[in-house]
């Protein structure tokens, strides 16, 4: 049994008086390490479980949090009324530790129930030796109980310790060698990871009649963007709304750049429902951006416009509370009711196959898009020069995104080191010409946010906000042209080629 080698034995009784009494053996007894503790705690992370994706665990124990994590020591803070953010909480410990994994969303109560724990140091009777420790660790609710007793040697007392094991297998059972004790591993005991929040799947055959994938594509990514709407709702946190456009917009993109794919009526009347459930969205969405935002606006400000700026946002707080309303309003209407319906019905239509393009495998329809996208792109953006209008600019943004959905929506159909590189190599144009719309909006938006008041410092704020804006952007068009450049490079050709060349096969999206 080598010395480093941990030994556990499911719980069948918490109290540890079966090992008194001799239980251990006459010259062996248990001296309390860390009392008896038995705690009611509740479980946070957010909607995505991402703290429980990366084995973290934030317990809440009242006013009390303990962010847990294995091989490590746990950080701990002490918190006042509700935090739901990682900014929230007031320890810069925990702010650097969640923030990277939380990023924007809330933390929201996953489990509770009573997690008991004690160490026990085992000593040899009338000696000053430890030769090895005990612990106990227990979590119990209404539906779940799981706990270990875990057995932990020490250097140099090997001897000892089987001794110990051998007496415990005589009370307990059968020990098991070397398991990871600590909470993480009880609830993943417990299978609470099937509980986990999970994207909608479904399977696709990469040699499946074009129509037949797309309309199920299509009809999977709304209802996976259905799994957002109690969120939004709730109004948990902004990814929520964030997360039902994208897949909302990327189902009407497919249905867009898959043409042939469906019949043109169905086609035309998929792209005008998906439209009309997206455009109520957008005012809470604009609303939302800008809020997520308004340290850095406010950063760029010297301290005569800051008066202003706070008008400025409480304007568009109140704003935002009022599309709040509207959009959860819609949320619970007929009319929305009625347009999901009818996506459902149109993308759940059995397949007509009544042209070429429709009976086509999807894997030959995606190549030929991805290799048409690719190629529109490097042409339309090598053309690009300092007098190009800022609109194709923004129309070179709208096709990187028609690529870049290609490549995940129907990602899993290729070999998966390929498809990273190249997706890699798009994310540096795309953060540029997302960021130079994103200027273009916000000028936008802060132009008409000046316009409903009558406020002198608000739009003296404004005006302020507009300038600097405006000259980020120029100076973000510079560097629009080398980043085409770098993406159009005969590397990322090759990578293109090298990735539709691959045999594909069915895979699970």
């Amino acid at each position: 049994m080598p010395d480093t080698q941990s030994l556990a034995w499911p719980v069948t009784i918490l109290e540890p008086d079966l090992f008194d009494n001799g239980g251990l053996g006459e010259k062996l007894s248990l001296e309390v390490r860390s009392p008896l503790k038995a705690e009611d705690v509740t479980l946070l992370d957010d909607f995505d479980w991402h703290l429980w994706q990366d084995n973290r665990l934030l317990v809440k124990n009242g006013n009390e949090y303990q962010l847990l994590a294995p091989a490590a020591e746990p950080i701990s803070a002490v918190q006042s009324g509700s935090p739901q953010f990682s900014w929230d909480f007031t320890s810069p410990a925990f702010v650097e530790a969640l923030a990277d994994r939380l990023t924007l969303r809330a933390l929201r109560p996953i489990l509770a129930g009573r997690v008991t724990q004690a160490w026990w140091n085992i000593r040899e009777a009338g000696e000053d030796k430890i030769v090895c420790r005990l612990q106990l660790l227990h979590f119990q609710n209404e539906t779940h109980s799981q706990g270990y007793w875990q057995l932990v040697p020490l250097r140099g007392y090997q001897q000892e310790f089987d001794k110990v094991a051998r007496r415990m297998d005589k009370i307990l059972g059968e020990s098991l060698a070397n398991l990871p004790v600590d909470l993480h591993f009880i609830l993943a005991d417990l299978a609470l990871d099937d509980a986990r929040p999970r994207a909608a799947t479904i399977r696709l055959d990469s040699t499946a009649a074009s129509e037949v994938a797309v309309a199920g594509m299509v009809l999977n990514l709304v209802r996976d963007a259905q799994r957002h709407v109690p969120g939004i709702i709730e109004d948990v946190d902004s990814e929520f709304l964030h997360d039902f456009r994208v897949q909302l917009r990327k189902a009407r993109s497919l249905v867009q750049i898959t043409k042939g794919a469906l019949s043109a009526p169905r086609q035309a009347s998929l792209k005008t429902l998906l439209a009309d459930i997206m455009r109520p969205t957008g005012l809470l969405r604009d609303l939302d951006v800008f809020l997520l935002e308004q340290q850095y606006y406010r950063s760029l400000l010297p301290e005569i416009h800051q008066s202003g700026f706070d008008q400025l946002i409480r304007n568009v707080k109140n704003a935002r509370n009022q599309a709040c309303k509207t959009l959860q309003q819609y949320l619970h209407s007929d009319t929305y009711n009625t347009h999901l319906a009818s996506i459902i019905d149109l993308a759940g239509e059995p397949a007509e196959l009544a042209s070429t393009s429709s009976q086509q495998p999807i894997y030959l329809l995606v190549n030929q898009l991805i290799s048409k996208r690719y190629r529109k792109i490097c042409r339309n953006g090598l053309a690009i020069t300092d007098d190009t209008p800022d609109e194709d600019v923004h129309n070179l943004r709208i096709e990187c995104k028609k690529l870049r959905y290609l490549l995940t929506i129907f990602g899993e159909l290729y070999d998966a080191a390929t498809l990273k590189k190249i997706i890699k190599r798009m994310k540096g144009l795309q953060t540029i010409l997302g960021n130079f719309n994103d200027y273009a909006v916000q000028q936008e938006f802060l132009a008409m946010q000046s316009a409903k008041s009558r406020s002198q410092p608000l739009q003296m704020a404004v005006s302020g906000l507009i300038a600097v804006i405006f000259q980020q952007q120029r100076q973000l068009r510079q560097q629009v042209c080398s980043a085409i450049e770098e993406f159009a490079a005969p590397e990322t050709t090759a990578i293109i080629d090298t990735l539709l060349a691959k045999e594909t096969e069915p895979c699970e999206l």
